[in-house]
């Protein structure tokens, strides 16, 4: 039985180099992020995820994806733009296994079957998991603002929420 720890290990490198060159040539707000930045944010991700896939554990996702959420919000990405790159991984790995099970004697195609189910579904969980991180951090830095927009009413008496700027 071919493990998809070892799999996941063995190919580490190779999956983190495929997806380094892949992102941001399918996403194009991940050009504008320098190489070695988002080698190091693949690294993080690919470790967390890891130990999601096999332990179940997401803490170590979720707080992958905080930051995640944190500094790619502030550099002006889209949610829609960072589940894309995410849900890469399962192409990705797609192709890996298929290469591997392909010389696996016996029911390769079963196990494959078995390993991309788990793949998928591990990946399905962690981008639901990325989407209410993601959703969290907009809405408090929404609320932070309220706060301020409201801290400021109080002190200065006036509504600011009800001003509209127009650029001359």
């Amino acid at each position: 039985m071919i493990s998809l720890y070892r799999l996941l290990d063995e190919h580490r490198d190779h999956i983190i180099a495929i997806l380094l060159n892949r992102v941001p040539r399918e996403v194009k707000a991940y050009r504008k992020i320098p190489r070695p930045e988002l080698r190091a944010s693949i690294d993080h991700l690919f470790d967390a995820y890891v130990e999601f896939l096999l332990t179940g554990e997401i803490t170590g996702l979720k707080s992958v994806f905080k930051y995640i959420a944190r500094v790619r919000f502030t550099q002006g990405f889209s949610a829609g733009e960072i589940i894309h790159a995410l849900l890469m991984f399962s192409s990705v790995m797609r192709c890996i296994l298929q290469e591997e099970f392909r010389k696996h004697p016996g029911d390769g195609q079963a196990m494959f079957n078995k390993a991309m189910a788990h793949i998928e579904r591990s990946t399905s969980d962690g981008v639901a998991t990325f989407a209410e991180v993601f959703q969290e951090y907009v809405q408090s830095r929404v609320d932070q603002h309220n706060d301020y927009l409201n801290e400021r009413k109080e002190k200065l008496g006036i509504d600011l929420s009800k001003f509209i700027l127009f650029r001359a």
